[in-house]
């Protein structure tokens, strides 16, 4: 006959499970995407990630298992192990108190908090993890250490939690406040707690040992450790806490809104209700936690919901405490139902609107750039989720950030050099670069963490930005600037205009000399070469070339048209003698033989001997 006890967290699971997966969202979190990117494009072997090792590969199994897509899979599996986890507070409450009243307020608690819900509707690792911490908690709260299973369940559990996000490894000292205290009243269970440790400990242990020197074969300590403490090393967590950040994370992991109201309305029912009774050892080992996971993510990073998932099972627990001293379905515990209830309603809605595709921002301005770009452009972008939605919902991969910049270079001076080569690279090959406006101006999260002003970003590349135009844009889509590909460049006379070089053209036996006159002034020795980039038009009649010889062994210029890529013959070109006064010239194409349908590329030699003089370049456009 099927007691209470099972009854309870069967309805509970059904019931979570069939609220999450009607509610998964559609709109991803950065490391979301991520996540379903690594499953998406790796293989099984870099899918371990050292601060949550079993989820990358857990993923890659779900998503093989179901023969679908990544997102959903992982999704789907969050939304389980939520339902689980709610099932296995409701049955802890139970088993404590005994009151099904309290038992579904529990339950209904954790699977309606805006943190614990979002995250299992979302493909993030903290619910997998939590659904651990539920296992230690029902298995510690009336410990059997007798028992072989029970000390590897225990190991198990733990080392589940840790391998599902490296930050609960703090709840070893929760633990040895209760295997203390146990070991203290019964001598002879200190053998099941240290047997428990040295299961965990070997799973975690062994688990770490095998990627990094089997799969990721790392020969030296040094280099492991850089693995294990890569997040720690970025410089983007941890010591810029305030009270706001912490009293912010705290009440939107209740609700979003007015998660500070409901919060305020439980612990005043709490309170009402409360005995004061001498200090249990449940008790101690439940303070413990939350002192040790509060302390240390009020410090790592407050304001991020995430983290307080690993609080709300004992929070509520201890919250609920107080009214099991009520007659069952008392006023008071009616009272915390409905709190409870209250609290899922404003978090579906939020979660339901928070989730819908046709709401999200970060969407509309990556079909905005799709929409304003070709697949080959450049795309300076703020940093956010744009580094992963382009490349996830439109296949776009040329991107690049200020953040990933740094951190891969090492400094914005290096980041600045590797920016400008982007750039150059791009306009070589014949795109466009486009440019968020708050690519230039970085956020102030970004100007405080490197150390960046606004006027570095300015001074890297102000002859870049010279030649970009204003994109036309609508609220809210930011403002992006483009430098047009080169062809778009000489068609419509731009470089006339400027007194910046040029993007994207390789010179040989000749180097920019900066002035603030217009045109394109160089130094030039002998057979100075000037090569466009990738230009790949339908081929003009004519190219019209504006030359001003300053100082240099003779007049004698000369334009090549490509036969094919980077490859130039005298037959396809022209000579002139450049005008004394440095009117323009029209070359006429057609004199050429055998011209190819498209125009690739051109050579411009502005003189046959520049003799270390100088040359300007007034201007080259293209007839068509």
């Amino acid at each position: 006959m099927m007691t209470t006890s099972r009854i309870l967290p069967i309805v509970v699971f059904v019931g979570v499970a069939i609220l999450y997966l009607s509610t998964l969202t559609h709109v991803h979190t950065f490391d979301a995407l991520s996540y379903i990117l690594d499953v998406q494009r790796k293989p099984w072997a870099e899918l371990f990630h050292p601060h949550h090792l079993a989820y990358g590969p857990l993923g890659a199994l779900a998503t093989w298992f179901t023969g679908g897509d990544a997102a959903l899979a992982m999704q789907r599996l969050n939304a389980l192990a939520g339902a689980g986890g709610s099932a296995l507070l409701g049955a802890i409450a139970y088993r404590r108190w005994q009151r099904v009243d309290l038992a579904i307020s529990a339950a209904l608690a954790l699977c309606g908090a805006y943190a614990y819900w979002y995250y299992a509707v979302e493909v993030e690792v903290y619910t997998v993890a939590a659904c651990f911490l539920l296992w230690i908690i029902w298995l510690i709260d009336q410990p059997r250490v007798q028992h072989g299973r029970w000390q590897l369940a225990l190991g198990g559990a733990v080392a589940g939690a840790c391998l599902f996000h490296q930050s609960n490894a703090l709840v070893a000292l929760p633990l040895l406040v209760v295997a203390s205290i146990d070991s203290w009243r019964h001598p002879a269970h200190w053998r099941g707690w240290i047997q428990a440790a040295l299961v965990a400990s070997a799973i975690v242990v062994g688990s770490y040992a095998w990627v990094m020197w089997g799969i990721s074969g790392f020969r030296d300590g040094a280099t492991a450790l850089a693995w294990l403490t890569q997040y720690a090393a970025t410089g983007w967590w941890g010591g810029r806490a305030t009270l706001t950040d912490l009293l912010s994370g705290i009440s939107e992991s209740i609700a979003w809104p007015l998660g500070a109201t409901y919060g305020i309305m439980i612990l005043t029912l709490s309170l009402a209700h409360l005995r004061i009774q001498p200090l249990r050892s449940e008790h101690a080992w439940m303070w413990t936690w939350i002192l040790v996971y509060a302390v240390f993510f009020t410090w790592w990073e407050p304001d991020n919901i995430e983290f307080w998932i690993a609080l709300c099972p004992l929070g509520i627990l201890l919250l609920l405490a107080p009214l099991r001293h009520q007659p069952r379905w008392s006023i008071g515990s009616c009272l915390a139902l409905g709190v409870a209830l209250l609290t899922m309603h404003t978090n579906w809605l939020a979660i339901t609107q928070r989730g819908d595709a046709s709401r999200d921002l970060q969407r509309d301005i990556a079909r905005y750039i799709v929409d304003q770009s070709s697949a080959g452009d450049l795309v300076l972008i703020p940093d956010g989720l744009l580094e992963l939605y382009l490349p996830y919902y439109h296949q776009r991969e040329h991107l690049q950030s200020v953040n990933a910049a740094i951190s891969s270079h090492g400094s914005w001076e290096a980041a600045c050099a590797h920016i400008r080569a982007d750039i150059a690279q791009s306009q070589q090959a014949g795109h466009a670069v486009l440019i968020a406006q708050d690519f230039l101006v970085p956020s102030p999260i970004m100007q405080q963490r490197f150390g960046l002003t606004a006027d570095a970003v300015a001074q890297c590349m102000p002859e870049i930005t010279a030649w970009s135009t204003p994109l036309p844009s609508r609220a809210p889509i930011p403002v992006y600037q483009r430098i047009a590909p080169p062809a778009e460049q000489l068609s419509k006379q731009r470089w006339q205009a400027l007194s910046h070089a040029p993007l994207g053209w390789q010179l040989s036996n000749a180097s920019p000399d900066p002035t603030s006159q217009p045109g394109w002034w160089l130094q030039v020795a002998s057979d100075p070469v000037l090569v466009s980039p990738i230009l790949d038009v339908p081929m003009p009649t004519a190219i019209a070339v504006q030359l001003e010889p300053v100082a240099t062994a003779d007049r004698q210029a000369q334009l090549f048209v490509a036969v094919a890529l980077n490859q130039f013959a005298e037959p396809q070109s022209l000579r002139w003698e450049i005008p004394a006064d440095a009117s323009e010239v029209i070359l006429d194409l057609r004199q050429l033989p055998d011209l190819p349908p498209r125009l690739l590329q051109i050579r411009l030699d502005p003189v046959a001997d520049g003799g270390s003089g100088s040359v300007r370049v007034t201007g080259i456009r293209i007839i068509p």
